[in-house]
């Protein structure tokens, strides 16, 4: 906690404590006053009208300052254009200047805010966020796209953008198709179209998964009954190349093909967003389009969120997970499937949601869990580590996430090796091409049908663990690098030694006699059973119907 010091009336003194991360509220004041951020050649040049407002006791006129993206630190120029006092405040205006390039960027977080560093006093900095047009961002309430550099050899982009309250980011991910021009156009026709026709058609539902490029989990369980039902303009978003491939003919025709102008115009019309995923994932992950992401921005849609697995892992009061939480990218009104009464709970207690947001359903995946009765294979299937997501792009085998899978494989017998199945998170999936572990990757299958003849999955923190044990396998839980990971995540995990469902190790030694335990025995202990009921409920089937019914119920949707 630090303490500044601030000049009151007369001579007085008042004392503001300020607690890291909490903004400079009462003490500093920043705005953007005008200014813009482009792409030359590569290279990122900004130039910004800064206006700040200092109440500290100190005269020291915050000239030394320097601009970092993220952690990196840019070639900058902090100018001072004018300086007054006024009712015991120091105003001043900056003008900012700085360079960077895209390329040392591509090994940074996924989103990077850009600030300006000050030396303030005997060496202590304070950080002001570089923020959009004050004047605009307050007209419009728009999140704002700059420029786009797309570097195909590393395959990222990196982008500028602004977040909903109007500071500055440079993104880092993954190319999407959404980046490229002509993708650009079609979105831009769809816009036009959608505000064309508007008043003449109804709106659209949308059913999607990961990228819109996935035909699992609970969106295509859920899909498939609500066609059944006569349930009104439900589609399906999906890769083309897929569609025929793995959606039953019953239902094709409901299916539409992603980065169709069919697909833009749908998201544009669609009032529900149905998924798994967060929904910017009915188009394109992280999108960088103006169009799409005040679409998404806005919140003027509803969204059901069906959830991959129960979410009863890392706690939603976690600092990584503010995003998920009430008030954060989801509207207000969001509906959340939830497995049991002690899930709810997390999502009120830890995630400030209320008891009318939650839906107590199960998810409907589990209406059609299926396990193999002589199922043998072992799945490693870890969750991923954000703070990595880029690392693990440049340089895999470094990363924490693929030493700790390669340390899990070395401690499996050898004799047993030959059923090892890999199943990385999906967006570090293909930087595992080419390392010592790409021979025990499972490709172009399903976690589904892998699981259905696995006995025995071995993870970290994934919800992938109530789908196995729910088939009836069993689940070990490395535990290793636990007190890392959740001072990455800023929070503590839900699951614990008292409600596990499955065995805990920390190291080599706890894992072996874990695994030979779980290989030899034909049962699972009985409080291990107990703890699973007590996290997800017996629904019999039957959570895909009372979903629909409950959405029937709230005006959500509505039969033919």
């Amino acid at each position: 906690m630090e303490v500044l010091y601030v000049k009151g009336k007369g001579r007085k003194v008042k004392k503001f404590r300020r607690r890291a991360g909490s903004g400079f509220n009462k003490i500093f004041k920043s705005r953007g006053v005008l200014g813009f951020i482009v792409s030359v050649a590569g290279f990122f040049l900004g130039f910004h009208l800064v206006a700040i407002k200092d109440r500290r006791v100190f005269d020291n006129h915050l000239y030394n300052g320097k601009v970092l993206v993220g952690a990196k630190s840019a070639l900058s120029m902090c100018i001072p254009l004018f300086s007054c006092k006024f009712r015991g405040s120091n105003l001043r205006l900056h003008l900012v200047l700085f360079k960077i390039s895209s390329k040392c960027l591509l090994d940074c977080d996924i989103h990077n805010p850009i600030k300006v560093q000050y030396e303030i006093y005997q060496n202590e900095h304070i950080e002001v966020p570089l923020r959009f047009n004050w004047i605009l961002y307050k007209l419009t309430k728009m999140q704002f796209i700059g420029s786009i550099v797309i570097d195909k050899k590393s395959n990222r982009t990196v982008f500028v953008r602004t977040s909903i309250d109007g500071r500055y980011f440079l993104t880092v991910r993954e190319i999407n198709s959404t980046d490229y021009f002509f993708e650009k156009v079609k979105i831009f026709i769809a816009f036009i179209l959608f505000n064309v026709f508007y008043l003449f058609i109804k709106r659209s539902v949308l059913l999607f998964e990961k990228k819109s490029n996935r035909y699992e989990e609970s969106a295509s369980v859920l899909f498939e009954e609500m066609v059944t039902e006569n349930i009104n303009n439900v589609f399906y978003i999906l890769d083309k190349n897929k569609i025929e491939q793995e959606v039953p003919p019953e239902f094709q025709i409901y299916a539409i093909a992603k980065n169709s102008i069919r697909h833009y115009f749908h998201f544009f019309n669609s009032d529900l967003f149905i998924t798994t995923e967060a929904p910017g994932h009915g188009i394109d992950l992280r999108v960088a389009n103006f169009f799409a992401v005040n679409k998404l921005s806005r919140k003027n849609y509803k969204y059901v969120f069906l959830q991959h697995g129960v979410m009863y892992m890392v706690s939603l009061s976690a600092k990584l997970r503010k995003a998920v939480r009430y008030g954060g990218v989801y509207p207000n009104d969001v509906k959340i499937v939830v497995s049991s009464i002690e899930e709810a709970k997390h999502f009120i207690e830890d995630g400030g949601y209320y008891a009318n947001n939650l839906y107590i359903t199960g998810l409907p995946k589990f209406d059609r869990l299926q396990w193999e009765e002589h199922a043998r294979d072992i799945v490693i299937m870890p969750t991923w580590r954000p703070w990595e997501y880029n690392e693990i792009s440049q340089n895999c085998e470094s990363t924490g996430y693929y030493k700790m899978i390669a340390e899990i494989i070395e401690s499996i017998p050898m004799e047993e090796v030959s059923r090892i199945r890999l199943l990385p998170h999906p967006l570090f999936y293909d930087s595992f091409a080419g390392t010592s572990l790409e021979k025990f990757i499972v490709k172009n299958e399903s976690y589904d049908k892998v699981l259905r003849r696995s006995s025995i999955l071995i993870t970290d923190y994934s919800s992938i663990a109530f789908d196995m044990f729910g088939r009836g396998g069993k689940v070990i839980f490395w535990w290793k690098d636990k007190i890392e990971c959740m001072e990455h995540y800023g929070g503590e995990l839900k699951l614990n030694s008292r409600n596990c469902f499955g065995d805990i190790v920390y190291n080599k030694s706890d894992f072996i006699s874990a695994f030979n335990k779980a290989d030899e025995s034909k049962e699972r202990p009985c409080f291990q059973e107990k703890n699973y009921n007590s996290l997800v409920f017996d629904f019999k089937g039957r959570s895909s119907r009372k979903l629909i019914e409950r959405l029937i119920e709230d005006g959500y949707i509505s039969k033919k």
